[in-house]
C-alpha cells in the first residue's frame, strides 16, 4: 500500500533524543586473543541506555506503523496489506539507475560498515558482527544472482541488501548484556527487530540517501522491522530479507551456530541422553534439549525459502555422520519412512567425493577432536582462531568461557559417538567455503552494480578482518 505523506515526514526524525541510537549502547570489545591466553569477561552495558533505546524503539515503531500503514503481521491475510505497488516500484528503480543513485549507495554501504565494525567480531555466535557483515549479505547476493530462485533481483528490490545486513542489527547488544541483566537480555532478544528497525531508520538519514524517496526508506526499514514474521509475498524487500536471513539455520553456518549456541554458550548436550527423542519435543525444547535435536527439528519442520535445498542437503549429511551405524540412525532415518523430508535427507548417505575425502584425512591426521569443535566455531581455520569468548554467568556453568565449556561438552560425548562426533566435524571443516572463490564472493567484486560491489566489499574485508582477529 502507498505511505502516507505524514507517515513519510514522521519518519524523517531522528530515533533517539541523542541522535546516536544503537551506539550509545555499544559494548566493548573482547580483548583480542590468541589461543593460550585468560579470556575476560565483557563489561556490562548501562542497562539504563539499553532500555531507553528499547522504549523509544517501540514507540517509534508504534507511531510507523499508524501512520504509513505497514504493520508486521502473523496471518497471510494480513501480511498481504503489506505490499510495494508496481507504480511505486517503477518509481523506485528509476531513481536507483540514476548514476548519482548509484555512487550515494556506495558511499552509505561505507558508512555503514565502518559503524558496525565497531562492535565485536567474535560476540554472540549467529549475532555478533561477523554475522551481520558475512553471512546475512552473502546469503543476500547469492539471491539477487538468482541462483536459488531462478530469476536474478534487479533494480530497486536490491535494496533489500541494506535490510538484509541490518535486520538483526539490534542483537549486536547480545554479548554483555546476558552477562548484566537477564530479563534485560530477554526483552533485547525479543524487540531485537524493533530495536533494529529503529537503528535502520536513523541509519537511512546519512546525507548520503538525501535523494533516496522517503517511502522507500519506510520499505528498507519495514523490512528489518517484518523480517521475523516470515513470507511477506507483495513486499519484496521483507520476503527477500527474510529468506536471507533463514538461510543461516542450515548448512555450515547452521552448525556453527547450533554448536557454539547450544553447547559452548547454553551447556546442552551434543546428543539426546535417549535415542528415540531425538524427533521428539523433549530434544528440540523439552527437558532433553541437545543440538543434534536441534538440527533434527529444522530438518523434518524448517521454514521454506529458495535456497533451502542445498543448505539443507549439508545438514543432511553432518546429521547422517553423527548418527550413522549408531541406535540413533533409525530415528533418524527410519527405513519406512514415508514423508518427503524424511526421503530427501536419506540421499544424505552417499559416498563422498575423493576430494572431499582427501580433505577429511588431512585435517584428521591434523587435528583431536577438541580442537576440530573449535575449528568450527571458528569459522576460519587461522592457527590463533578460538571459538566463543563469552563467560558464562549462570551455574552449572559459571566462570566457564564458551571455548572451555564446549571442550567440556565434547569430552562428555560417549565414548561409542566420539568417533561420529570427529567424521561429523571433520565433514564440515573440509566442505565448507572460506576463500571468496569457495563462497562466490570474487564473482560479486567486479559488479557494475555499487550496491552490489559495495556488498561484497564489506564482505570480504570482514572476512579478512576475521580470519586475523
Amino acid at each position: 500500500m502507498s505511505l502516507s505523506s505524514n507517515g513519510a515526514q514522521h519518519n524523517n526524525r531522528a530515533t533517539t533524543r541523542d541522535n546516536e541510537g544503537l551506539f550509545t549502547c555499544e559494548p566493548p570489545r573482547h580483548p583480542s586473543l590468541d589461543r593460550g591466553q585468560t579470556t575476560q569477561a565483557p563489561k556490562s552495558l548501562n542497562p539504563e541506555k539499553v532500555r531507553r533505546f528499547l522504549e523509544e524503539a517501540k514507540d517509534l515503531a508504534l507511531t510507523f506503523t499508524r501512520e504509513t500503514g505497514l504493520a508486521p503481521a502473523s496471518s497471510p491475510v494480513e501480511k498481504s496489506k503489506a505490499e510495494i505497488p508496481d507504480d511505486a516500484l517503477q518509481q523506485f528503480d528509476n531513481w536507483y539507475r540514476l548514476p548519482e543513485s548509484q555512487s550515494r549507495l556506495g558511499d552509505f554501504m561505507a558508512s555503514l560498515a565502518s559503524k558496525i565494525e565497531r562492535f565485536d567480531m567474535r560476540g554472540h555466535p549467529g549475532h555478533d558482527a561477523r554475522h551481520i557483515l558475512i553471512q546475512d549479505p552473502l546469503a543476500g547476493l547469492k539471491l539477487v544472482e538468482g541462483i536459488a530462485t531462478g530469476e536474478p533481483i534487479t533494480g530497486a528490490r536490491r535494496l533489500f541488501l541494506i535490510s538484509s545486513m541490518l535486520h538483526d542489527f539490534g542483537r549486536l547488544l547480545d554479548p554483555a548484556l546476558g552477562r548484566a541483566d537477564k530479563e534485560l537480555e530477554s526483552a533485547v532478544a525479543r524487540e531485537h527487530s524493533t530495536m533494529s528497525f529503529a537503528e535502520t531508520q536513523r541509519l537511512l538519514q546519512h546525507s548520503s540517501l538525501s535523494t533516496m524517496p522517503v517511502e522507500l526508506k519506510n520499505h528498507i526499514a519495514f523490512a528489518t522491522l517484518a523480517h521475523t514474521q516470515g513470507d511477506y509475498p507483495k513486499h519484496p524487500l521483507t520476503q527477500y530479507t527474510t529468506w536471507s536471513d533463514r538461510a543461516q539455520i542450515y548448512g555450515h553456518e547452521g552448525l556453527l551456530r547450533m554448536l557454539a549456541c547450544d553447547v559452548a554458550l547454553k551447556g546442552l548436550a551434543l546428543f539426546p541422553s535417549d535415542p528415540a527423542t531425538v524427533n521428539s519435543d523433549r530434544s528440540y525444547g523439552g527437558d532433553d534439549k541437545n543440538m543434534l535435536g536441534h538440527m533434527c527439528y529444522f530438518l523434518r519442520h524448517g521454514m521454506e525459502f529458495p535456497s533451502r535445498a542445498p543448505l539443507a542437503a549439508v545438514t543432511g549429511r553432518i546429521v547422517y555422520e553423527l548418527v550413522k551405524r549408531t541406535p540413533y540412525e533409525q530415528q533418524v532415518f527410519p527405513e519406512n519412512a514415508t514423508d518427503a523430508r524424511a526421503a530427501e535427507y536419506k540421499t544424505c548417505t552417499s559416498e563422498l567425493p575423493p576430494e572431499v575425502q582427501a580433505k577429511i584425512n588431512a585435517l584428521g591426521e591434523q587435528y583431536p577432536l577438541s580442537r576440530l569443535a573449535d575449528l568450527a566455531c571458528a569459522v576460519t581455520s587461522a592457527p590463533g582462531a578460538t571459538p566463543i569468548r563469552e563467560v558464562n554467568a549462570s551455574p552449572p556453568n559459571q566462570g566457564l568461557t564458551g571455548e572451555e565449556l564446549l571442550r567440556q561438552k565434547v569430552a562428555e560425548v560417549p565414548a561409542h559417538m566420539r568417533g561420529n562426533l570427529r567424521d561429523a566435524l571433520l565433514y564440515a571443516l573440509a566442505t565448507r567455503p572460506t576463500t571468496e572463490q569457495e563462497t562466490g564472493l570474487d564473482r560479486f567484486l567486479g559488479d557494475p552494480d555499487t550496491l552490489v560491489r559495495g556488498t561484497a566489499k564489506i564482505i570480504a574485508q570482514a572476512m579478512n578482518r576475521y580470519a586475523n582477529t
